[in-house]
């Protein structure tokens, strides 16, 4: 069996995001499982950790970022270039930026990533694609590749997406995009995995039609 892996962040990346996915890449080939990783050319990194690394026996496939090599943070570009902060254009400036970064920061891998992994499946032809959250970016590259290729799809949820109250939005349209989206992607998914029990069962009560998932 052979899984293609979604995550915007890998080793030299550190901290929350990648400390279940590096275990799974690990053991899962002692199961008979080969992975496969779609994961970002230059991520922004919470934290680095040296000492991390992505087995050898796992290939590694990475996607640049839109602008990856301009843009030094959530509103970097703004700020650097008109060197403003609180003012009205800034205020207006920052409110076209965050209505448009949809579902998170990192949005501007969707593009690239989307089209290298239908490259990536047409030639290592996985039986299923596994997309790990957060970013919920991963999510939605997931479930596109799941619907261009027909490849079954994994949500791995380590994170709620648009359930209250663990998750507020200040943009209102924001929220309801992510309803619609999240049940949209969990309607495509063949099976959807759960960090802890808490929200495994917060996940069968917003999505009953699918809680044997």
């Amino acid at each position: 069996m052979k899984v293609l892996f979604i995550s915007y962040f890998s080793p030299p990346s550190g901290g929350v995001p990648i400390r279940r996915l590096i275990p799974m890449l690990k053991h899962l080939p002692e199961y008979g499982v080969d992975a496969i990783i779609l994961t970002c050319q230059s991520p922004r990194y919470y934290a680095l950790d040296a000492e991390e690394k992505i087995p050898d026996k796992v290939t590694i496939y990475r996607a640049p970022e839109l602008l990856a090599t301009t843009r030094k943070g959530s509103g970097g570009i703004i700020r650097d270039h008109y060197k403003i902060r609180r003012n009205h254009i800034f205020s207006s400036l920052r409110f076209l930026y965050n209505l448009i970064r949809y579902p998170d920061p990192q949005w501007l891998w969707i593009p690239k990533a989307i089209e290298l992994g239908e490259e990536i499946i047409e030639k290592e032809n996985p039986d299923v694609i596994l997309a790990t959250q957060p970013p919920t970016t991963n999510l939605l590259i997931g479930y596109a590749l799941s619907i261009s290729t027909g490849k079954a799809l994994i949500l791995d949820y380590r994170d709620f997406w648009a359930s209250k109250p663990y998750i507020e939005r200040n943009n209102p349209l924001h929220l309801l995009i992510d309803r619609v989206m999240e049940k949209r992607v969990i309607d495509g998914a063949s099976s959807i995995w759960c960090v802890t029990v808490p929200m495994l069962v917060e996940m069968k009560k917003r999505f009953p039609a699918h809680r044997d998932k």
